[in-house]
């Protein structure tokens, strides 16, 4: 019989849902549309792959949106909504995801 040993989530060096969070950020049809590093649906499929993931694990989610509820810029994608629709979305005003005014 093995003893399973917990780790503390405050004080490990390893992630846990406890110590990190899954944050998402612009994944909307402007942005992900811009991007040619890689092909559309290979982008989709990673970022639709590791919400999944997140919320498998317990994750805590974080998914921001810039300038949706101003009218400037649409929803996120469709298939992320269709993984993450029921968590809110924090919509900001600026595209410094880090600054919002």
């Amino acid at each position: 019989m093995s003893s399973e040993t917990i780790r503390n989530p405050q004080t490990d060096h390893l992630l846990t849902p406890d110590n990190a969070a899954f944050i998402i950020i612009d994944y909307q049809p402007v942005q992900v549309s811009s991007i040619r590093s890689m092909p559309r649906d290979e982008l989709v499929f990673n970022i639709v792959s590791a919400a999944k993931a997140a919320l498998n694990y317990n994750l805590p989610i974080i998914h921001s949106t810039v300038n949706v509820q101003t009218g400037r810029n649409k929803p996120p994608i469709q298939e992320l909504q269709d993984v993450l629709g029921h968590l809110p979305t924090y919509d900001r005003t600026s595209i410094n995801s880090w600054e919002d005014n």
